[in-house]
């Protein structure tokens, strides 16, 4: 048994109707190309003059096999769902195409998500990226924005903040966002954007801008704080995430 889930704007495309009823049968595409391999899949895949990004969530274990068509949303659903609201909020994601289920008698197997790709740049190697200095400003008044309309997203990595630049403004889009929560109004719990956005002397130098812009009224000292022991209580639970340098 299979369950489709079309986002707002695909729900009368023919073709990436056919394209989710094609993975729902008979899973990635053939000529999709995959980019990346773990416990998920992701590939890209161009279709009707579209860049396309396919995410494969491995098939989860036994209980949650059973909870994700009982208690709780699959990863697939949830990463359509809340790209959704946080495009109904004014904030960036990749445009969502659709989730895909594929159950059997033990439950969730194969879950997929589809987006459309955006051509952009990650915040991964910030001492690399010549434009670094004119991101920082413009991020942090994001974090703000987000923080200030209760958006905790969990997995804010640099791989997972896209953006883009034309001219002098950029736009952020996030991605991963399965776990993702909304309606957060706890400080220590935003806060925590800082763990894993950089190394330590990246996450201060960014707080330091964010304090300018966050609901919880810091000074640039308490922000810094703030960051350098969120960063450094991740590295204690997650040692191998130490950056070169760090």
């Amino acid at each position: 048994m299979v369950r489709i889930g079309m986002g707002g704007a695909c729900r009368d495309d023919a073709e990436l109707i056919a394209l989710a009823e094609r993975v729902a049968r008979g899973g990635m595409p053939k000529e999709a190309e995959v980019f990346y391999e773990g416990r998920n899949r992701v590939a890209r895949l161009k279709v009707c003059g579209m860049s396309l990004i396919i995410k494969e969530f491995g098939v989860p274990n036994p209980v949650n096999r059973y909870a994700y068509v009982t208690l709780r949303r699959s990863k697939a659903r949830r990463s359509l769902e809340h790209a959704e609201r946080l495009l109904e909020m004014g904030f960036a994601t990749p445009a969502p195409v659709a989730w895909i289920e594929v159950r059997d008698w033990r439950g969730l197997g194969l879950s997929y998500y589809i987006c459309e790709e955006v051509k952009g740049r990650d915040l991964r190697e910030w001492r690399d990226n010549p434009e670094i200095d004119e991101v920082l400003e413009p991020l942090a008044a994001e974090m703000g924005r987000l923080h200030s309309y209760g958006v905790w997203h969990k997995d804010f990595s640099p791989g997972n903040v896209i953006y883009t630049r034309e001219g002098d403004a950029f736009r952020f889009y996030y991605i991963d966002l399965n776990r993702m929560r909304f309606g957060v109004r706890g400080r220590d719990m935003l806060m925590s954007n800082f763990r894993a956005i950089g190394r330590e002397e990246e996450a201060a130098r960014l707080a330091r801008i964010y304090a300018a812009y966050s609901p919880f009224g810091l000074s640039a000292a308490e922000a810094e704080s703030i960051a350098r022991r969120e960063r450094r209580a991740f590295l204690r639970k997650r040692p191998k995430a130490r950056l070169d340098g760090e």
